[in-house]
């Protein structure tokens, strides 16, 4: 899948409120806690089998932060 993506930066962000004068209300959102709300259709677990030093096995239930399709994955619902 190729997912567009773009990333502001300071200064795109001041351009846009010097653009657009007014009242704003702002949040702080965290990016890397944001990937971990969005769930994994069952189907795709298998490929998120992790195996630790001690010989266990995880499963990750939720998109992982940096992987190649989770920038798209989370800009669909957002």
């Amino acid at each position: 899948m190729n997912y567009e993506t773009s990333w502001d930066d300071f200064k795109q962000v001041a351009k846009f409120f010097k653009d657009n004068p007014g009242e704003w209300e702002l949040a702080v959102f965290d990016w890397a806690k944001a990937y971990q709300q969005l769930p994994v259709h069952h189907s795709q677990r298998k490929y998120l089998i992790i195996k630790d030093f001690e010989g266990r096995l995880w499963v990750d239930l939720a998109v992982g932060f940096g992987g190649v399709a989770s920038c798209g994955v989370f800009g669909a619902p957002a």
